[in-house]
């Protein structure tokens, strides 16, 4: 049965970083799924559809720049819009994840509000 609820996917390697998104949304009218690598999460995005992908970069094996080309290569999954999040703030990041089809970039560490909006 399809969810009545948007979908948000939040893929990153950081416990601690999942927790406190997790917190920071888990009272928003949504259903979130967690990918803990980047494989996992091309997988749960292919799978379930999100409306939204929480994408962080530096993860082992596949890193978010690869799960997000992989992404938009695929045809169910190239619409699905992504906010990269990560600890690297440099402008070749960031200019990177929004060459990459990125719709947003925030930097670690991150505010509610700032997730939110």
């Amino acid at each position: 049965m399809p969810s009545q609820f948007p979908i948000l996917l939040i893929v990153d390697d950081q416990p601690e970083s999942i927790a406190l998104l997790v917190s920071f949304l888990e009272h928003r009218a949504m259903d979130i799924m967690v990918a803990m690598d980047g494989r996992d999460g091309l997988e749960k995005a292919r799978a379930g559809r999100p409306d939204l992908i929480l994408l962080d970069i530096a993860m082992p094996g596949m890193d978010g720049f690869t799960v997000c080309e992989a992404l938009q290569a695929g045809a169910a999954t190239a619409g699905i819009p992504v906010i990269f999040l990560s600890a690297s703030g440099t402008i070749d990041d960031k200019l990177r994840g929004f060459a990459l089809g990125a719709v947003d970039y925030i930097t670690k560490p991150f505010s509610e509000d700032e997730v939110l909006a």
